[in-house]
């Protein structure tokens, strides 16, 4: 997979108010990064940060990259932000990340 035919970033944060305005790029973002392969997904309101670890952390067998789409990140406990935080310090050369946070600040 080479990074010039992509359109998003390999590591991106989408934010939202509302879930509905990230859908569109979120489903891109999965279809060039993820292709036929598939992208794993793991949700802010039940993933570990042991499941965050492995997950970014894997290295891919039989394809360019390790996929993982973050959603609800608004949701994610501290431990799991925290080991998110530690992978961006230092972000793998085979792993892609989408985190997706919805949230209305406006409160």
């Amino acid at each position: 997979m080479s990074d010039l035919k992509k359109t998003t970033p390999r590591n991106w944060l989408l934010f939202a108010t509302h879930v509905q305005f990230m859908d569109g790029s979120s489903r891109r973002w999965c279809a060039e990064w993820g292709g036929e392969d598939g992208v794993e997904t793991l949700h802010g309101t039940t993933a570990s940060a042991g499941e965050i670890r492995s997950a970014l952390s894997i290295l891919p067998m039989f394809r360019d990259l390790q996929v993982v789409r973050f959603t609800h990140a608004e949701e994610a406990g501290d431990d799991v932000l925290a080991e998110l935080a530690r992978w961006l310090a230092k972000p793998s050369p085979t792993t892609a990340l989408l985190v997706e946070c919805c949230e209305d600040l406006s409160s």
